[in-house]
């Protein structure tokens, strides 16, 4: 599982591209599990004031789209449970709005009509039974609810959490599964919503993915004291709601900075005991102390940047980009941890940035298979610079810094202008029909082949991946991606294939190795298998350790193919005896055309675990080249491996 690339980079030294950061674990010091109390200086009054002495009352609002995490798995109908667990006070109002899904899991909630609930005395009471069948991604809706709550349910604190699926900075919150046409509720979206309700909040949380962006944060810093939100995708079972209700019941001037830590630890710690292996991250952002000290700070940072690139001096810019911890890798949806990316930066304006944004977030924790999420995220196009425009736009209308817009232009502009004059290219076949020179084989005396590149050569080269073609006769099987290849002592690359690759239960599958964290003796690889699950299209989670060096399932994440939305799901909490298992490769022809994607090998029923091994392919019909990524975002595969 790509041992060979810890052992070469913490061995040899001789490789210093895009993985080596993430070998060495944090680079700075990280900021989870401290909770900070102060305010800086100059941030505005808190929206919310608490009474004290307990005499607060508090409505909590959820907005709840069940969607396909619902109709799949049950994940919302597990939250209620957990929510009907908690011991309600009678100066809390726990109201729930819920719609967007075609099936929910049990026997209350309706599958034809949005309805409101209150959790009370351990149930479901139904407030309205029939709110009709409007998209739960339409601002209307949203501030339909919020209204509904502050007429019925008045109160001088409020809270609000968006319940679904998240796609950050560009495309926002949800998905409805019952109106798939109607889209996200975009940042803009959601600012009109709350402009249009009238209410302010203690807190505005998301029990959804990738939503613990600065773009957002800016956005609600009009609406709310706190962001509780995450930078990554979440874990399936999401937030685990019944302690910190129970808590807040039991004093309802409870600090929203304890809410908040409380929130994150349990979603955290029960993450960590029941969905091993998966990425989770939450943090708490003060918006008050953000909003007085991130933006002038954002604009000098965004401004140096700019001079960077405009200085001939790209290549560091899409180093600093390309080392940044970036969440939904397999998704690009091209956000990344803004207080890694300055500190990656190595300017004065991006140390400035990175120390306030710190002191913003005022609570922050992550799994151990985490490093580099210091709690808040930003948009900054590398993999899919297409989106520049859409997040331009986006930025527009909720006010967004105008400098910044200016920087991720001109990095976008000039990483589309290198990928033509770098002459790259998205497909292998090249190599695989043996048209392949410029990154040739070399024998040396001892009988090895090696890569041999220039230093200035290396240095363009951000990525290297193992990529194993097998041909069955007809075509090329694309067997994915490995992070396995091995350094000399001058610092060439060695051209050996082994003719194994990756099988669950002994069946070789299509792997695609994601991230690394850690050093040889406590690491953590990640990396996803395609595949359709009872019919869904998926993405099966591996996950190597040093506990588990032979790798285990950690879950399946949905996929999206055709057009349904560019949110993201949470990813499910594991696959049960009885599913049923198709593995996808993608194929191409001899005549160099990728065809389509298909299944490989037969299908497989989930029984007990899963065993993952390298098995023999052989290297007769297995092809191996290695994929090379350059700092335009570029491919380039080399000769096939001798």
């Amino acid at each position: 599982g790509g041992l060979s690339l810890l052992n070469s980079v913490l061995d040899s030294g001789s490789y210093d591209g895009g993985n080596t950061s993430e070998i060495t674990g944090w680079q700075g010091s990280a900021n989870t599990g401290k909770l900070d109390t102060t305010v800086a200086s100059g941030s505005r009054e808190k929206r919310t004031q608490i009474l004290g002495n307990g005499q607060d009352t508090v409505t909590i609002m959820v907005y709840m789209c069940g969607t396909d995490l619902e109709s799949r798995s049950g994940m919302a109908t597990s939250d209620l449970k957990e929510m009907t667990a908690a011991t309600i006070g009678n100066n809390v109002n726990l109201i729930v709005y819920t719609g967007g899904c075609t099936q929910w899991k049990n026997n209350t909630v309706s599958s034809q009509k949005n309805q409101i609930y209150q959790i009370k005395n351990g149930s479901l009471v139904c407030l309205e039974k029939d709110m009709g069948t409007g998209s739960m991604t339409n601002p209307d809706t949203l501030t339909e609810f919020i209204k509904y709550c502050s007429r019925y349910f008045p109160a001088n604190r409020n809270n609000l959490i968006f319940w679904d699926h998240g796609g950050g900075s560009i495309s926002g919150y949800g998905y409805d599964e019952k109106n798939k046409n109607s889209g996200s509720m975009t940042l803009a979206g959601i600012d009109t919503a709350l402009k249009n309700a009238g209410v302010t909040y203690d807190f505005v949380g998301f029990d959804a993915c990738l939503m613990a962006t600065l773009e957002n944060a800016m956005m609600l810093s009009n609406y709310a004291d706190y962001l509780i939100a995450s930078e990554e995708t979440e874990p399936g079972i999401g937030w685990y709601y019944t302690n910190w209700l129970t808590e807040l019941s039991k004093d309802t001037s409870k600090p929203t900075i304890e809410i908040g830590k409380k929130i994150v630890d349990d979603f955290v710690d029960v993450c960590n005991q029941k969905c091993r292996g998966q990425k989770t991250t939450l943090s708490v952002i003060d918006l008050a102390e953000l909003s007085a000290t991130v933006p002038a700070e954002l604009t000098e940072f965004a401004k140096s940047t700019n001079r960077m690139i405009q200085n001939d001096e790209y290549k560091t810019v899409s180093n600093a980009r390309y080392n940044t911890r970036e969440f939904a890798v397999s998704s690009k949806i091209d956000q990344v941890d803004l207080v890694n990316l300055a500190q990656n930066m190595n300017t004065k304006e991006g140390n400035e940035l990175a120390k306030v944004l710190l002191s913003a977030v005022k609570y922050n924790r992550t799994s151990g298979s985490m490093t580099n999420a210091y709690g808040i995220s930003i948009y900054f196009p590398y993999k899919k610079v297409s989106n520049v425009d859409r997040a331009v736009s986006a930025y527009s209308q909720i006010g967004m810094d105008s400098e910044y817009s200016r920087c991720i232009q001109e990095f976008a502009g000039i990483e589309k202008s290198g990928q033509v004059a770098s002459g790259g290219t998205t497909s292998p076949l090249s190599s695989l029909l043996g048209n392949s020179s410029e990154f040739a084989w070399t024998k040396d005396s001892d009988g090895d082949y090696k890569l041999k590149l220039t230093e200035k050569q290396w240095e363009l080269i951000l990525q290297l991946d193992l990529n194993v073609f097998f041909d069955d006769g007809e075509g090329f099987i694309d067997l994915g991606l490995d992070n396995s290849f091995e350094f000399d002592a001058e610092g060439n690359l060695i051209g050996k294939y082994d003719g194994t690759w990756l099988a669950i239960n002994n069946q070789p599958v299509a792997y695609y190795h994601t991230d690394t964290v850690g050093d040889s003796s406590n690491y953590t690889m990640s990396g996803y298998v395609p595949a359709m699950l009872n019919g869904e299209r998926v993405e099966i989670i591996l996950v190597f350790d040093n506990k588990n060096p032979y790798g285990y399932v950690a879950g399946a994440r949905p996929v999206y193919k055709n057009g349904e939305t560019d949110t993201v799901a949470k990813s499910m909490i594991e696959l049960a005896d009885g599913d049923e298992i198709d593995f996808i490769c993608d194929y191409y022809s001899y005549d160099g055309k990728y065809l389509d994607s298909y299944y490989l090998g037969e299908r497989m029923t989930v029984n007990g675990d899963f065993q993952i091994s390298y098995v023999e392919i052989g290297t007769e019909n297995a092809q191996a080249t290695y994929r090379l990524t350059d700092i335009y975002n570029q491919y380039y595969w080399t000769s096939v491996i001798p």
